[in-house]
């Protein structure tokens, strides 16, 4: 039997939740045809999180790209161990390509012109991701974030911005949400309904790109309109001693409230680091207002950051 064709095999048996039978499978193909995918696949298998954990580190050690490791990667650092009983396996990485090739195709050229556009958005992200650290350097280079960033480096914390803050007549952050302490609450910036201590509206392009500080505590939210069939890309940076853990406190919301920053559909990449910083490429499938949203956690994500929204349409 082919590689692919037990891998298929394998992703068959999990769709028919037969978990047994595709761990029997696997313990054999990730020592003798070692994938990405078979380690995607032996994470959904895990019987407990550190070894999900561990698969999901060789399946993306493998394939940095892998889009279905880096989803469940980002879920079970959200969720949990829980995620994966609601976690729907993807198919093996070539299959898509394999029905695509099976599938009755119409005149020469519509193939055509669906190629020159699939060629332009690889090279929008590309030349996206080449400009990514100069669009957040723009952002950077502002006064308020050179005269913040020398306070940060200096040794003085979020904690100390959010006092003079509140000296000035901002509001004490909340504390709890529906009863519950902010403090067991892992990503508080995914919950819709979470009201923000900041909210504003960001324009398109690196001249709009806009730079702020985010004290412990508080949730900064950035409203964007995108139509449906828009590449938008969002990018958030922060340069700042006290933001080692950022990706696990942002959120992206679509129109309807639900958090798409690590769902399919929108793809992940890092910008310095991965620590410190993120950037999402969606292709919008809902028309209105989408939201960026970051919390505040002093020595995880707090200082001085920037943002930058743009559209890839060439």
């Amino acid at each position: 039997m082919s590689d692919s064709a037990e891998l298929i095999k394998v992703y068959e048996t999990l769709v028919a939740q037969e978990r047994q039978t595709a761990r029997d499978l696997l313990r054999t193909l990730v020592k003798t045809q070692p994938s990405a995918d078979a380690f995607y696949y032996s994470a959904l298998t895990a019987s407990t999180l550190t070894q999900a954990n561990k698969f999901l580190d060789l399946a993306l050690k493998a394939d940095p790209f892998h889009t279905p490791a880096n989803r469940l990667h980002f879920r079970l650092e959200k969720e949990g161990f829980g995620a994966l009983d609601n976690e729907k396996p993807a198919p093996p990485k070539g299959q898509a390509k394999r029905e695509a090739e099976t599938t009755p195709t119409i005149d020469e050229t519509t193939l055509q012109a669906k190629r020159r556009r699939n060629q332009r958005n690889d090279e929008g992200r590309r030349r996206f991701y080449r400009w990514l650290p100069l669009y957040v350097f723009i952002g950077a280079s502002s006064s308020v974030a050179l005269t913040y960033t020398l306070l940060l480096l200096l040794g003085v914390g979020a904690s100390f911005t959010a006092r003079i803050s509140q000296a000035f007549g901002a509001d004490v952050p909340q504390d709890t949400y529906r009863g519950t302490p902010i403090a067991l609450i892992q990503n508080p910036a995914s919950l819709s309904d979470f009201p923000a201590s900041a909210s504003e509206t960001i324009g398109r392009g690196a001249a709009n790109t806009v730079s702020n500080v985010l004290a412990d505590g508080d949730l900064h939210e950035y409203g964007f309109q995108a139509n449906a069939g828009e590449e938008i890309a969002v990018a958030i940076q922060f340069f700042s001693p006290f933001a080692n853990e950022v990706v696990g406190h942002l959120a992206l919301l679509d129109p309807s409230g639900r958090d798409r920053a690590f769902s399919q559909g929108c793809e992940y990449q890092s910008i310095i680091d991965a620590s410190t910083g993120a950037g999402f490429l969606c292709i919008i499938d809902q028309s209105g207002e989408w939201k960026l949203r970051v919390y505040g956690r002093e020595g995880r994500s707090s200082g001085v950051y920037v943002i930058t929204v743009d559209q890839l349409a060439f």
